[in-house]
Formats: structure tokens, sequence, C-alpha cells
């Protein structure tokens, strides 16, 4: 049997290494969330949550993202399975607060985005910009 907590952990790692390579620099995990709880990590204006397991409870992750990011943190769950991509759920109005465009003020669900990110200079400055990393 897989010990979870260590698999979580490599997950996190993982996550951050994808996340920290278009960025341009580490993404740190946020080693006192098991004692104190919280979210894995914060990358910019969002407190990140990471799940690897096989069986998906989505909401519940996301309630658990959700309530562990405090405001001005904007909460973010990246999960994935065995074999399959990494997904990314942000809420819909947090999407369009980073990418520039005016959201729909009747949609307030979340959207999932599937990883990995584009790679280019032109796009990592563009996401640093847009996440208040510079």
């Amino acid at each position: 049997m897989t010990n979870s907590r260590a698999k979580g952990a490599a997950a996190e790692r993982e996550v951050f290494k994808l996340i920290g390579d278009v960025l341009g620099f580490k993404v740190e995990r946020n080693l006192s969330q098991t004692r104190d709880g919280g979210y894995d990590s914060v990358v910019g204006d969002f407190a990140i949550e990471v799940k690897r397991q096989e069986t998906l409870n989505i909401k519940a992750w996301w309630e658990q993202a959700c309530e562990q990011a405090k405001p001005p943190k904007m909460p973010m769950l990246i999960y994935r399975q065995s074999r399959q991509p990494w997904r990314v759920v942000i809420w819909n109005t947090d999407y369009f607060k980073v990418y520039g465009a005016t959201p729909d003020p009747t949609n307030f669900s979340p959207c999932t985005i599937e990883l990995p990110f584009e790679r280019s200079e032109e796009h990592t400055s563009e996401l640093q910009s847009r996440l208040h990393l510079v």
C-alpha cells in the first residue's frame, strides 16, 4: 500500500516543479500544512491545493481549497489520477481576472483547465505579470 502522505508530497513537488518551470522560479511547499492545516503553496494571488488520487472527489477538494484560501487569496485546486494530465480548477471570475477578460456576472461556477501550461518566454512573462509576481 502506498503511503498517502508521501504520495501527496510527491504530487506537490511534481506540480510545483511544472509551475516553477513555466514561471521561472522555485515554488515552495507549505511545510506546516499538516500541522496547521491550510493550502499546499501560494503562487501570486492563488492558494493552491494539490490532490493526486485515483478516486475523484472534486467537490470536497474544491470546498477544502475554498476554505483554505483566505481573502485576498484565490483558491486553486490542481488534481490528477494516474496516467492522466493535471487539471486545474479555479473560479471562472478568477480566471477572467488573471486573463483580463470580462466575466459573465451570472456564472460563478468553477472552471477546469488542463495542464501543461504553454512554455514560451513570452507566455511566462505574461503569466508572471497577470499573477502579480513581477
